[in-house]
């Protein structure tokens, strides 16, 4: 038993809403950063502990004071406090995201509403002749990845710096082999922002002179 049961597993901000929000899993122990699924504010961890999580065998184990879970845990049982100054506006701003959260209807409705979000996205997208690089097949609803436009004209960072002054952010690619950049469809937006963004891509492209966006065999296939 004990730390063979224990499993441990960080969920950055994708994999974190994907659990919380595209699927319901339990695991005996969960541990989560960032979890946009909930909009709550960034950079909070949270501990979920299944049964099969033995505190005992976890007591002295710790080589940092300050993220010490058993003794974080002891001393909140005790005293229903923390250990150290309380981050009192962000347990604040933590729990208004999960009264939303229960408002709008909870898993079901935040997940049809970042769907929702994808699917605006992606068709105004196609119209500017954008593909995913994912078939829509197994692309979640969390953060779609496109390849970059095939003009020699592009420069993400140009790119990039004209859609932000937009009000938009981008993200570049990351773990593909060809060129590409992410747009997210998670927050509290709906689908009239995805197309906002949309329409900031469009006029960024008009402004670098852009107008080859998929490459040649790529407009043949879709065609």
């Amino acid at each position: 038993m004990g730390l063979a049961l224990l499993v441990i597993v960080w969920l950055i901000t994708f994999l974190s809403t994907y659990f919380f929000i595209a699927k319901t899993w339990w695991l005996p122990a969960g541990m989560s950063a960032a979890a946009p699924g909930i909009d709550h504010q960034f950079f909070v961890t949270f501990i979920l502990m299944g049964v099969v999580f033995v505190l005992a065998q976890c007591a002295g184990r710790s080589t940092s004071l300050a993220l010490d879970l058993h003794d974080q845990w002891t001393y909140m049982e005790k005293t229903t406090q923390w250990r150290f100054t309380p981050p009192t506006h962000v347990v604040v701003a933590l729990a208004t995201a999960l009264e939303q959260f229960a408002a709008e209807g909870g898993q079901p409705a935040r997940h049809a509403r970042y769907a929702r979000n994808c699917e605006a996205l992606v068709a105004g997208m196609a119209e500017l002749g954008f593909r995913p690089f994912l078939d829509a097949s197994i692309q979640a609803p969390i953060i779609v990845t496109f390849h970059a436009p095939a003009d020699t004209r592009y420069s993400f960072r140009e790119f990039y710096d004209r859609v932000r002054d937009k009000g938009f952010i981008l993200y570049p690619g990351k773990l593909t082999q060809v060129e590409t950049f992410r747009v997210g469809c998670i927050g509290a937006i709906g689908p009239d922002e995805m197309r906002h963004a949309v329409n900031a891509i469009r006029d960024t492209l008009s402004e670098m002179g852009i107008h080859q966006v998929a490459s040649p065999s790529a407009a043949r296939a879709a065609a």
